[in-house]
């Protein structure tokens, strides 16, 4: 068996210290000097940052926009998806909606069940809840299958901006619950 005196012990543990300052030295140096190449990540290594809250990104997003199709005999509810980059995009997906579908998107036999002059007259945000306020337009005409629809679209239109928030649907500032010839009950939030 191999003794080992005090002296030899000590060179030991100082060769130990110093061994595991050199290997940390490595673990710390290497992945430094590595970070300082020019070359840039791998496409599936970038990242993407920022925040996702529908009134306050002003980045680039695409969302879908819901439009109508007749689909044998029927209307089906149809997205789009359009590229949205203002401030508040939430109204600019709103304002995508009323607008209509492009000429490319009406050949291809989408159309909308909200009025033609339909506009947004406003958005509220307040304690965490969404109110859109629309044109009277928005209420006038078409049967209660035909608002439903509208509310269906914008409803759909809107939900992925709003995320937790819930949305609430006013007609010229008074908060649209039925209608006055259809006696339609109006679930709100449009979202839930």
């Amino acid at each position: 068996m191999y003794k080992v005196n005090s002296k030899d012990g000590f060179k030991w543990c100082s060769f130990v210290r110093s061994l595991s300052f050199g290997v940390l030295a490595v673990l710390v140096v290497v992945p430094l000097l590595s970070s300082c190449s020019n070359t840039a990540p791998p496409e599936s290594e970038r990242r993407i940052t920022g925040t996702i809250k529908g009134h306050s990104d002003s980045a680039a997003r695409e969302l879908k926009i819901w439009f109508v199709k007749p689909i044998n005999d029927q209307i089906s509810l149809v997205p789009v998806v359009r590229t949205l980059s203002g401030s508040d995009q939430l109204a600019e997906a709103v304002q995508q909606l009323l607008s209509g579908p492009t000429s490319t998107e009406s050949d291809a036999g989408l159309s909308s069940e909200i009025p033609k002059g339909t506009t947004l007259l406003g958005v509220k945000r307040a304690d965490g809840n969404v109110e859109l306020n629309l044109s009277k337009d928005f209420a006038s005409s078409g049967g209660g299958t035909s608002l439903e629809t509208r509310i269906e679209q914008l409803s759909r239109t809107v939900s992925a901006l709003a995320g937790s928030q819930k949305v609430y649907l006013a007609i010229e500032g008074e908060r649209l619950t039925a209608t006055a010839g259809d006696g339609l009950e109006i679930k709100q939030p449009i979202n839930d």
